[in-house]
C-alpha cells in the first residue's frame, strides 16, 4: 500500500459536474450525495472533477463535510472538431493532476465512462501499490456502445488487479467484475419516503413525472408523443431536468392536450416534492443506462415505474409485479403501458407497494457495507494467471 497508517484516504477521479458559486465549488448533487456517504468508510476523500464555466443549473451544491476536498480541472470535450482539439490540449495536464494526487492516496476510485476515469484506468495497469475501484455507470452489456464507452469497458474487463463495479448481473464476467446496485438514499430517507407512499391517494387524479436529461435518447419525445394518444385523464405531467434541447421539446409539448410542466433542473429536496405528488414515473429511455438512480428514488415514494428494458433495468422491474417494463418503446407502446395502470387503480397501488421488497438494496448503508467488505477489507487483487 502507499500508506502504512490505518487512515483511509480515497481519491475519486471523474468528470462529475463542478460549478463555481459564491467562492465555493458546487457539485452535481446526485453524485455528491454518494461520495459524501463514503466518508463513513474513508477518513478523507479528494475528488477530481470537471469545472464548467456555466452557473449552477440548480441541481448542484457544495459538500456538507470538510472530509470531501474538491480538485477542479477545466472541462473539455464534445462532439465537434474544436472540442476534440481542446480536449487533446488538456490531456497532459489531466494526467499530471491525476498522477500528483494518486501518488498521495491509498485507494483510487474512478467513475467511468469519462476521460479522467480513462486515465485512471490506464494508470491502474501500471500501479501495484494502490487499490483501484472502478465504477462503470453505462450499460455494461451494450452490444454496440459509443466508442469511448467500449474502449473503457474493454480495459476494465482486462484490469484483473482491480475491483470493477457495474450495474446488473451478467454471465461469464471476469473475476474482478462485481455486480452492484446504484445507491440513492439512506435508511432514514427511505423511512420518510415510505410514509409518503402510505398516505398517497392512488384513486384520485393522476400525476406522472419524467426525470432525466431533456433529450431524445432519454425518451422525452417518445413520452410527449405517447401523451397525445392517452385518453385517460391526467392532472399533470412533470419533466424534470435540463439540456440544450429543452426549448425544442417545450415547443412540441404545446401540441399535446395535457398539463405539461418543464421544471428545469432541481435539487434533491425539490425533486422529492415532485415524487411526493406523483403516482407514476416514466422513463422510456434508449440511452446507455446502467440503472438510473431516479427509478428507485421515485419508487421509494410510491411512483410506479414505467420504464424501458435497457441494460439491467429489466432485472429489477417486472410488468405486473412492481412496474411496467417496456420491451418496445414506440410511443404507442409507452401509451399502452401508462394506460394499463391508469385504468386499473387497484393494480397501480399493488405495483407501488410491491417494489418495496427490494428498496433496501438501494440504500447508501447497504452500498457502503459491500464496498467495505468486498473492496477495502480485501488485502489485494491479483492478476489472473
Amino acid at each position: 500500500m502507499a500508506n502504512n497508517s490505518s487512515k483511509r484516504d480515497l481519491l475519486v477521479i471523474s468528470d462529475s459536474n463542478f460549478y463555481e458559486e459564491n467562492g465555493k465549488i458546487a457539485v452535481f448533487e446526485a453524485t455528491l450525495r454518494e461520495i459524501e456517504e463514503l466518508t463513513q468508510i474513508f477518513d478523507t476523500i479528494t475528488w477530481i472533477g470537471f469545472l464548467y464555466d456555466e452557473p449552477n443549473p440548480g441541481n448542484a451544491r457544495p459538500p456538507r463535510t470538510e472530509n470531501v476536498k474538491l480538485v477542479p480541472i477545466r472541462a473539455a470535450g464534445g462532439h465537434n472538431v474544436k472540442s476534440k482539439l481542446q480536449l487533446a490540449s488538456k490531456f497532459l495536464s489531466y494526467i499530471s493532476t491525476i498522477n500528483k494526487y494518486a501518488n498521495k492516496h491509498q485507494y483510487i476510485h474512478t467513475r467511468a465512462p469519462s476521460v479522467p476515469a480513462f486515465i485512471g484506468i490506464l494508470r491502474s495497469f501500471l500501479d501495484g501499490k494502490r487499490k483501484y475501484w472502478h465504477k462503470f455507470a453505462g450499460n455494461w452489456n451494450q452490444v454496440n456502445p459509443p466508442k469511448s464507452y467500449g474502449i473503457q469497458r474493454s480495459l476494465l474487463k482486462k484490469a484483473t488487479n482491480t475491483f470493477v463495479a457495474v450495474n446488473g448481473t451478467w454471465e461469464n464476467q471476469p473475476q474482478q467484475v462485481h455486480f452492484f446496485e446504484n445507491p440513492c438514499f439512506n435508511e432514514s430517507e427511505l423511512v420518510e419516503a415510505r410514509e409518503v407512499r402510505a398516505a398517497k391517494n392512488y384513486d384520485g387524479p393522476m400525476k406522472i413525472c419524467f426525470v432525466g436529461r431533456i433529450e431524445e435518447p432519454k425518451g422525452v419525445g417518445r413520452l410527449l408523443d405517447a401523451l397525445k394518444m392517452i385518453k385517460e385523464p391526467i392532472e399533470k405531467i412533470y419533466f424534470v431536468g435540463g439540456g440544450e434541447a429543452q426549448p425544442e421539446f417545450e415547443e412540441r409539448a404545446r401540441e399535446v392536450d395535457q398539463n405539461i410542466v418543464f421544471t428545469g433542473k432541481m435539487s434533491r429536496n425539490e425533486l422529492n416534492e415532485v415524487y411526493r405528488e406523483c403516482q407514476i414515473f416514466c422513463l422510456p429511455s434508449s440511452a446507455s443506462e446502467g440503472f438510473p438512480k431516479v427509478i428507485s428514488e421515485a419508487a421509494s415514494y410510491g411512483c410506479v415505474p414505467v420504464v424501458s428494458s435497457v441494460s439491467s433495468i429489466g432485472q429489477y422491474i417486472k410488468t405486473g409485479d412492481n412496474g411496467v417494463l417496456l420491451e418496445d418503446i414506440a410511443p404507442a407502446k409507452v401509451a399502452e403501458g401508462l394506460e394499463m395502470i391508469i385504468k386499473d387503480r387497484k393494480l397501480l397501488k399493488e405495483l407501488a407497494y410491491n417494489f418495496d421488497k427490494t428498496l433496501e438494496i438501494f440504500t447508501y448503508e447497504h452500498y457502503n457495507n459491500r464496498i467495505l467488505n468486498e473492496f477495502v477489507n480485501v488485502d489485494e487483487y491479483k492478476r489472473a494467471e
